[in-house]
Protein backbone atom coordinates (compact mmCIF):
# COMPACT_ATOMS: atom_id res chain seq x y z
CA UNK A 1 0.00 0.00 0.00
CA UNK A 2 3.22 2.39 0.53
CA UNK A 3 0.91 4.75 2.23
CA UNK A 4 -1.56 4.93 -0.25
CA UNK A 5 -5.02 3.42 0.60
CA UNK A 6 -6.63 4.78 -1.95
CA UNK A 7 -5.01 3.36 -4.67
CA UNK A 8 -4.84 0.27 -2.81
CA UNK A 9 -8.29 -0.01 -2.13
CA UNK A 10 -8.89 0.66 -6.58
CA UNK A 11 -6.45 -2.27 -6.66
CA UNK A 12 -8.00 -4.45 -4.90
CA UNK A 13 -11.27 -4.15 -6.61
CA UNK A 14 -9.70 -4.29 -9.80
CA UNK A 15 -7.86 -7.40 -8.99
CA UNK A 16 -11.41 -8.85 -7.56
CA UNK A 17 -13.05 -8.18 -11.01
CA UNK A 18 -10.09 -9.82 -13.11
CA UNK A 19 -10.36 -12.87 -11.05
CA UNK A 20 -13.58 -13.22 -10.98
CA UNK A 21 -13.71 -12.37 -14.99
CA UNK A 22 -11.45 -14.93 -15.11
CA UNK A 23 -12.35 -17.37 -13.14
CA UNK A 24 -9.17 -17.63 -11.09
CA UNK A 25 -9.22 -17.97 -7.53
CA UNK A 26 -6.79 -16.01 -5.32
CA UNK A 27 -3.94 -18.55 -3.93
CA UNK A 28 -4.88 -19.94 -0.41
CA UNK A 29 -1.42 -19.05 1.00
CA UNK A 30 -2.24 -15.34 -0.27
CA UNK A 31 -5.26 -14.91 1.84
CA UNK A 32 -3.84 -14.29 4.89
CA UNK A 33 -1.89 -11.40 3.60
CA UNK A 34 -5.07 -10.09 1.29
CA UNK A 35 -7.29 -9.70 3.82
CA UNK A 36 -4.50 -8.06 6.47
CA UNK A 37 -3.45 -5.38 4.13
CA UNK A 38 -7.69 -4.94 2.54
CA UNK A 39 -8.74 -4.61 6.38
CA UNK A 40 -5.77 -1.78 7.06
CA UNK A 41 -7.14 0.37 3.65
CA UNK A 42 -10.19 0.09 5.35
CA UNK A 43 -9.01 1.14 8.26
CA UNK A 44 -7.01 4.40 6.73
CA UNK A 45 -10.27 5.33 4.54
CA UNK A 46 -13.38 4.44 6.42
CA UNK A 47 -15.68 2.14 4.89
CA UNK A 48 -17.63 4.44 2.53
CA UNK A 49 -14.15 5.81 0.95
CA UNK A 50 -13.14 2.51 0.69
CA UNK A 51 -15.78 1.29 -0.94
CA UNK A 52 -16.00 3.79 -3.34
CA UNK A 53 -12.20 3.43 -4.42
CA UNK A 54 -13.27 -0.32 -4.57
CA UNK A 55 -15.93 -0.16 -7.43
CA UNK A 56 -13.82 2.56 -8.73
CA UNK A 57 -11.55 -0.30 -9.33
CA UNK A 58 -13.81 -2.74 -10.35
CA UNK A 59 -14.86 -0.41 -13.14
CA UNK A 60 -11.40 -0.59 -14.75
CA UNK A 61 -10.37 -2.02 -18.12
CA UNK A 62 -7.27 -3.95 -17.61
CA UNK A 63 -4.63 -1.76 -19.40
CA UNK A 64 -6.06 1.19 -17.41
CA UNK A 65 -5.19 -1.11 -14.20
CA UNK A 66 -2.14 -1.99 -15.38
CA UNK A 67 -1.08 1.67 -15.89
CA UNK A 68 -2.16 2.64 -12.69
CA UNK A 69 -0.67 -0.07 -10.67
CA UNK A 70 2.86 0.50 -12.96
CA UNK A 71 2.32 4.09 -11.70
CA UNK A 72 2.39 3.21 -8.43
CA UNK A 73 5.38 0.69 -8.48
CA UNK A 74 7.27 3.22 -10.07
CA UNK A 75 7.05 5.82 -7.04
CA UNK A 76 8.07 2.74 -5.02
CA UNK A 77 10.90 1.24 -6.69
CA UNK A 78 12.24 5.13 -7.60
CA UNK A 79 14.53 6.83 -4.94
CA UNK A 80 14.06 10.32 -4.46
CA UNK A 81 16.57 12.54 -5.77
CA UNK A 82 19.54 12.62 -3.59
CA UNK A 83 23.45 13.80 -4.02
CA UNK A 84 26.45 12.04 -2.71
CA UNK A 85 26.70 14.94 -0.67
CA UNK A 86 24.15 13.62 1.71
CA UNK A 87 26.36 11.04 2.88
CA UNK A 88 29.19 10.75 4.96
CA UNK A 89 32.25 9.41 3.34
CA UNK A 90 32.55 6.47 5.24
CA UNK A 91 29.14 5.77 3.73
CA UNK A 92 29.88 6.55 0.47
CA UNK A 93 32.63 3.55 0.90
CA UNK A 94 30.09 1.03 2.17
CA UNK A 95 27.59 2.21 -0.77
CA UNK A 96 30.14 2.13 -3.12
CA UNK A 97 31.39 -1.46 -1.85
CA UNK A 98 27.45 -2.26 -1.37
CA UNK A 99 27.32 -1.60 -5.37
CA UNK A 100 30.46 -3.87 -6.17
CA UNK A 101 28.52 -6.79 -4.80
CA UNK A 102 29.82 -6.98 -1.00
CA UNK A 103 28.09 -8.65 1.54
CA UNK A 104 28.10 -6.70 4.89
CA UNK A 105 30.42 -8.91 6.28
CA UNK A 106 32.66 -8.22 3.74
CA UNK A 107 32.28 -4.85 3.95
CA UNK A 108 33.65 -4.88 7.27
CA UNK A 109 36.36 -6.71 6.63
CA UNK A 110 37.35 -4.30 4.04
CA UNK A 111 37.16 -1.56 6.00
CA UNK A 112 38.10 -2.94 9.04
CA UNK A 113 34.81 -2.12 11.33
CA UNK A 114 32.40 -4.85 13.02
CA UNK A 115 29.66 -5.95 11.10
CA UNK A 116 27.20 -4.11 13.35
CA UNK A 117 28.84 -0.54 12.39
CA UNK A 118 28.23 -1.58 8.52
CA UNK A 119 24.47 -2.57 9.30
CA UNK A 120 24.31 0.94 11.20
CA UNK A 121 26.09 2.37 7.89
CA UNK A 122 23.81 0.45 5.60
CA UNK A 123 20.49 1.33 7.32
CA UNK A 124 21.55 4.98 7.69
CA UNK A 125 22.43 4.88 3.51
CA UNK A 126 18.76 3.69 2.76
CA UNK A 127 17.03 6.53 5.47
CA UNK A 128 18.77 9.06 4.11
CA UNK A 129 18.26 8.39 0.35
CA UNK A 130 14.60 6.54 0.59
CA UNK A 131 15.89 3.20 -0.51
CA UNK A 132 15.11 -0.24 0.58
CA UNK A 133 17.15 -2.72 -1.02
CA UNK A 134 20.81 -3.24 -2.18
CA UNK A 135 19.89 -3.46 -5.87
CA UNK A 136 18.22 0.27 -5.50
CA UNK A 137 21.64 1.25 -3.75
CA UNK A 138 24.08 -0.41 -6.17
CA UNK A 139 21.93 1.61 -8.90
CA UNK A 140 22.38 4.57 -6.91
CA UNK A 141 26.12 4.10 -6.41
CA UNK A 142 26.53 4.12 -9.95
CA UNK A 143 23.97 6.66 -11.43
CA UNK A 144 26.16 9.08 -8.91
CA UNK A 145 30.03 7.66 -9.94
CA UNK A 146 30.31 6.24 -6.49
CA UNK A 147 31.40 2.71 -9.07
CA UNK A 148 32.05 2.49 -12.31
CA UNK A 149 29.06 1.05 -14.10
CA UNK A 150 30.04 -2.64 -15.59
CA UNK A 151 30.31 -2.72 -19.32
Amino acid sequence: MQGQPGRAARLFGAAATVRHNSSVPMPPISRAIYERDVATARGQLGSRRFDAAWAEGALMKVGQVVEYASEALNAVLQPRAASADQLSQREREVVALLARGYTNRQIADELVVSGRTVDGHVAHIFAKLGLSTRAQAAVWAVEHQLVPARS
